[in-house]
């Protein structure tokens, strides 16, 4: 229970900016996000701070860095 409510308890004080739901064709009308939705932004934003630390990126790199970010949050 203590995990669930820090991941709560960030999700709406910061993660709520970085969300983005997965493309479902049969849940098009979702608006709110689930406790797994929550999770897949931490995720997210934890892999996206680790491999965008290193400032020496390039914008093409970069942009490949963050697609590999969003396929693995949703993956796992």
């Amino acid at each position: 229970m203590l995990l669930y409510g820090l991941v709560a308890v960030w999700f709406l004080r910061e993660g709520h900016h970085g969300v983005s739901f997965p493309r479902r064709p049969w849940y098009r009308q979702k608006r709110n996000p689930s406790f797994a939705d929550m999770l897949t932004t931490l995720r997210r934003q934890c892999l996206r701070a680790t491999f965008l630390q290193t400032p020496t990126w390039d914008p093409e790199s970069k942009k490949i860095i963050l697609s590999l970010v969003d396929l693995g949050s949703q993956a796992a």
